[in-house]
C-alpha cells in the first residue's frame, strides 16, 4: 500500500521539532551569556592591565629615587657628612623599593598573561619567543 503522511497532523513530529527549536534557543542564549561574560572579563582585565602598568612605572621611579638616595648617603658617608645609620636606612629603603618594583612587575605580567589567555593571544606570544611587550 501507499502511506500518506500529512505533516500538520503529525503531532509527535511537531512536538519533536518544537523541542529542538527550544533547545536551539536555549543553546543560543547560553552562548550569548558566555560571550558577554568573556567580554566583561576582558574589559576588566584590560583596565587592570593599564592600572598595573601605571603602578609598575611608579614603582620603578620610586626604586630609581631610592637608589639615588642610597648613592647620596654613601657619598655623604665617604666625606664624613653622613652617618652609617643614614647609609643603612638608605640601603633598607632601596631594598624595599626594589621588592615593591618586582612585585609590581609580577602583578602586571600576571594580569597581562591572563588577558592574553582569555583573548587567545597567549599561544602566538609564546611562539614568538614570549618577548615582553607592554
Amino acid at each position: 500500500g501507499v502511506e500518506i503522511t500529512v505533516p500538520f497532523l503529525n503531532f509527535s513530529q511537531r512536538a519533536k521539532a518544537q523541542r529542538t527549536d527550544a533547545e536551539a534557543v536555549k543553546a543560543h542564549a547560553v552562548a550569548e551569556d558566555a560571550r558577554d561574560q568573556i567580554a566583561s572579563q576582558i574589559d576588566k582585565l584590560q583596565k587592570s592591565c593599564h592600572q598595573l602598568a601605571d603602578l609598575q612605572e611608579v614603582a620603578e621611579l620610586e626604586y630609581q629615587l631610592a637608589k639615588s638616595d642610597l648613592e647620596t648617603a654613601v657619598a655623604r658617608g665617604e666625606t664624613a657628612q653622613g652617618s652609617p645609620k643614614e647609609i643603612q636606612n638608605a640601603q633598607v629603603g632601596e631594598q624595599e623599593k626594589l621588592a615593591a618594583m618586582l612585585d609590581a612587575r609580577f602583578n602586571y605580567q600576571e594580569v597581562r598573561l591572563q588577558l592574553m589567555r582569555l583573548t587567545g593571544d597567549l599561544e602566538g606570544w609564546a611562539k614568538s619567543g614570549g618577548s615582553p611587550a607592554p
